[in-house]
This record gives structure tokens, sequence and C-alpha cells, in this order.
């Protein structure tokens, strides 16, 4: 149970540093992450905001889906 608990500290941590990466990326980008509707989709700030959406989305995806396991293994432990 112990060693459960420290995997989620450890998620925790990992889920916190993907969202400080996000806004750093954010940041970094300058406008990107707010990108008007009428500028070409080809555009530089457009490819950054679709490379951020995209691994953000990969991350919470990878990090939901090793709860779900981590839930499914308590369950059978206990």
């Amino acid at each position: 149970m112990k060693e459960i608990m420290e995997r989620g500290d450890k998620l925790q941590q990992l889920e916190n540093t993907s969202e400080q990466m996000f806004v750093d990326a954010k940041n970094l980008s300058g406008q990107a992450a707010t990108v008007p509707k009428n500028m070409k989709k080809n555009s530089k700030d457009m490819k950054i905001k679709s490379f951020i959406k995209n691994y953000r989305n990969v991350l919470r995806s990878k990090i939901g889906s090793v709860l779900v396991t981590m839930r499914k293994k308590n369950k059978i432990d206990n």
C-alpha cells in the first residue's frame, strides 16, 4: 500500500511538471496559445500551438492510463 502511495505521489509530481512545461512553452511561444482564427494554418504560431496541444494530450493520456492500471492493481491486492 505504501508503494502505491509513493507511485501516486510521483505521478502527481510528473503531472505538475507537465503543467509547468506547458506554461513555459506557452510563455516561450508568445502568442501561440491564443492564435487568432484569421491566421494561416501553416503559420509558425499555429504549428507551435498544435505541438503544445498534442504534447499535453499525450501526457494526460499516459498519466491517466497509469492511474487506471494502479487502481486495478490496488483492487486486486485488496
